[in-house]
C-alpha cells in the first residue's frame, strides 16, 4: 500500500508565529524522481506547485522549493505548506514544522520579503535584552540599536542588510528543547554582514553570535558571518560584489577547522592575503569571555597564523 492511501488525515498543521493561528499543512508521498532531484541539488520540484503553476499559464515552472532530507526520507515544501513523506507517516512526526513563518520569498530578486519583521525593529523586552548582555557583557543598548537586533516572545530576531535593504534574518531561539536557530531556508543564503569597509581587514566566522563577539569589542575588522564551516557559491560571488576584498582572516572554533574554510574560499578564486585563527577549540565568543577584551584582541593578534602549503 502506498503512503498516499496510508494517510488517512491529508492534512497537519503548524503555528504560524506571524498571525498566530495554526495552519494546514498538505500532505504527500515523496517520490524516487524528488528524491534524486533532492540529492542533485539539495531542493526538488514540486510536483503540486508544478499543476498549480500550469493552471496558471506557466508550464514551463521550473522552480525548486522542496528541500528533501539527507536520507531520502521526508521533504518540505516552502512555498505550497506540502509535507512530502517516503515511509509511514508516524516514523517521521519529529519533521513537522514547528518554526515561524515569518517569511515570503521573492523569487524576482532572490531574497526573502522581510517587511514584516521591519515593523518589529526596535522591540527589545527585558528578558531577551538580559539574555544578550548575560551572553557578551559588552553588548548594551546602543549595540542592539545600532544593528536592529528585535528581541521578544523568547526569541532573537538579527536582520541581515544589504545596501540598506533588510534581505534576510536568523532567529535565535531563547528557550527551544531541540531548534535553537532558525535560517530560512532560500536557495541563496547571504552571509551576515552588516556595514562593509574596503579599507578594513576582513574576518570571517561561523556564526552570528561570533560576529557580535568582535564587533562589540572593535571596529577594526569587516566582520562576516558564513553560517556554517564553508562559504557557498553564492556567498563567494556576494562576497566579490562588495569589492576590495584583499585581505581575510578566518576565525572558526579550530584551527584545523578555519584552514580548511581558507582553502574553501581559495579554491572559489580568491587571491588576496589570507590567514587564520588558530582557536584551540573555542569560538571568539567564549574567547571573548573567556579572557575579556584585551586579552581578546591580543589573542587573534598573537594566534593569527600564515596557511600552509596544501598538501597534493
Amino acid at each position: 500500500m502506498s503512503l498516499e492511501n496510508q494517510l488517512v488525515d491529508k492534512e497537519d498543521y503548524w503555528f504560524n508565529y506571524e498571525t498566530d493561528k495554526v495552519e494546514t499543512v498538505r500532505l504527500d508521498y515523496l517520490s524516487d524522481e524528488m528524491i534524486k532531484e533532492g540529492k542533485e541539488h539539495g531542493y526538488a520540484l514540486c510536483p503540486i506547485c508544478k499543476e498549480q503553476k500550469a493552471l496558471e499559464g506557466n508550464p514551463n515552472y521550473s522552480k525548486r522549493k522542496v528541500k528533501v532530507d539527507e536520507d531520502g526520507k521526508f521533504g518540505f515544501c516552502f512555498r505550497c505548506n506540502t509535507k512530502f513523506y517516503r515511509n509511514q507517516k508516524q516514523e517521521y512526526d519529529k519533521f513537522i514544522i514547528k518554526q515561524p513563518m515569518y517569511y515570503e520569498y521573492d523569487e524576482e530578486d532572490g531574497f526573502l520579503d522581510c517587511s514584516y519583521i521591519e515593523k518589529k525593529l526596535g522591540r527589545m523586552d527585558k528578558n531577551c535584552f538580559d539574555y544578550l548582555i548575560n551572553r557578551n557583557k559588552f553588548i548594551d543598548r546602543s549595540f542592539i540599536s545600532k544593528y536592529g537586533l528585535i528581541g521578544e516572545d523568547n526569541k532573537i530576531i538579527i536582520p541581515f542588510y544589504s545596501q540598506g535593504k533588510m534581505i534576510y534574518y536568523q532567529i535565535r531561539f531563547l528557550k527551544a528543547e531541540t531548534l535553537k536557530y532558525f535560517n530560512p531556508p532560500i536557495e541563496n543564503k547571504p552571509f551576515y554582514c552588516y556595514q562593509y569597509n574596503p579599507f578594513k581587514p576582513t574576518i570571517i566566522v561561523e556564526g552570528t553570535f561570533d560576529a557580535f563577539a568582535i564587533m562589540s569589542v572593535t571596529n577594526e575588522f569587516n566582520v562576516i558571518a558564513i553560517l556554517g564551516l564553508y562559504i557557498t557559491d553564492y556567498q563567494y560571488k556576494y562576497l566579490k560584489t562588495l569589492g576590495g576584498i584583499y585581505d581575510i582572516l578566518v576565525m572558526l572554533d579550530e584551527g584545523i577547522k578555519s584552514q580548511k574554510l581558507c582553502w574553501n574560499i581559495i579554491k572559489k578564486g580568491f587571491r588576496g592575503k589570507i590567514k587564520y585563527v588558530n582557536s584551540y577549540g573555542m569560538d571568539p565568543e567564549e574567547l571573548l569571555n573567556y579572557y575579556g577584551k584585551e586579552k581578546f584582541l591580543n589573542y587573534i593578534k598573537e594566534n593569527t597564523m600564515k596557511l600552509s602549503k596544501k598538501k597534493s
